[in-house]
C-alpha cells in the first residue's frame, strides 16, 4: 500500500527528470500529496505542472442520499480516470496565459518546452488540443448565443459556462465526450442533462423562449426533470421561496 503523497511525489520527480533530460531546467517541489515541477525561460515564460494521482475508485452503495433530493432516473458517470494527470498552467509575465490537463507525460513536456521555445498560444493549442480545451469549448457556445444574454466562464478546472436570463439560468461544462447543461431558478437546479447535442438551443429554449419547466425535457433531447418541477409553476409562491436561494429539497416531505 502507497504512503500518502508517493504516487504524486514519484509523478513530480520522473517529470521533472524528463524534462531536464530534453535540456529544459526544471525542479521537482512540495509534501504530501501537494507536488509540482517549475520550469522558466530566460524571458518572461514560466511553466507550473502540478502532478496529480487518482486512484481506482471502489464501486459500491453510496449512504447518506437524500431520497427526496434524487433524480427520476440517477445520472451516468463514466469511468474514472486512473493514475497520473498534469496540470499544465503556462504563464506570462507572472500571469496565467493558459492551462490544461493531459494524463500523457510525453505531452505535457511538450507543452513546456514548446512553450519556454517561445511558441504562440494558438499554435500550442492546435499542436497539443488540452491546452485551454474546456475553455475554448466553452468560448464557442458563448459565441454563438443570443444577443443580450449576460454570460461568464469559470476558472479552471470547470471552466463553465454560467448564463442568465432573469430568474432563470443555466450552466453548461464539458462532460466527456460532450456537453452538459443544467437549468436552475434562483438557486435551485430544476432540469439537468449530460450530454445535449445542441448547446445553443438548449439555453435559448430555456432563457429566450423560457418554456415551461415541464415541456423542457420534449423541447432539450437528453434533459432529466428534478422531482417535484411541476410544483413550481402551479404554485406562484414556491417559485418565490426558489427565487429566495431556497432548494427543491424543501419539497419532499410534501410528496
Amino acid at each position: 500500500m502507497s504512503t500518502l503523497g508517493e504516487h504524486e511525489e514519484a509523478t513530480a520527480r520522473a517529470l521533472a527528470a524528463r524534462l531536464t533530460a530534453a535540456e529544459v531546467g526544471a525542479r521537482a517541489l512540495g509534501e504530501g500529496v501537494h507536488w509540482r515541477v517549475e520550469a522558466e525561460s530566460p524571458g518572461e515564460r514560466a511553466v507550473a505542472v502540478h502532478c496529480l494521482w487518482y486512484e481506482r475508485v471502489a464501486s459500491g452503495v453510496m449512504l447518506g442520499m437524500n431520497p427526496g433530493n434524487a433524480r427520476q432516473r440517477p445520472r451516468e458517470v463514466g469511468a474514472a480516470h486512473e493514475g497520473p494527470e498534469y496540470l499544465v498552467i503556462l504563464q506570462h509575465g507572472g500571469k496565467r496565459a493558459a492551462d490544461g490537463r493531459t494524463g500523457v507525460e510525453a505531452e505535457a513536456v511538450a507543452c513546456v518546452r514548446r512553450w519556454l521555445d517561445g511558441a504562440a498560444l494558438d499554435d500550442l493549442a492546435r499542436e497539443l488540443p488540452f491546452v485551454d480545451q474546456k475553455l475554448r469549448a466553452m468560448r464557442a457556445v458563448a459565441a454563438q448565443l443570443a444577443p443580450g444574454l449576460r454570460w461568464d466562464i469559470e476558472a479552471e478546472p470547470g471552466c463553465a459556462l454560467w448564463v442568465y436570463g432573469g430568474d432563470r439560468s443555466c450552466t453548461l461544462a464539458r462532460s466527456g465526450e460532450g456537453t452538459s447543461f443544467a437549468c436552475r431558478i434562483g438557486q435551485a437546479e430544476v432540469a439537468f442533462g449530460d450530454a445535449i447535442s445542441d448547446p445553443p438551443a438548449a439555453v435559448a429554449a430555456w432563457l429566450v423562449e423560457r418554456v415551461p419547466i415541464t415541456q423542457l425535457a420534449s423541447r432539450v433531447p437528453g434533459i432529466e426533470l428534478e422531482r417535484h418541477v411541476e410544483w413550481i409553476e402551479r404554485e406562484p409562491a414556491i417559485r418565490r421561496f426558489l427565487e429566495a436561494g431556497a432548494s427543491l429539497d424543501v419539497l419532499a416531505p410534501a410528496r
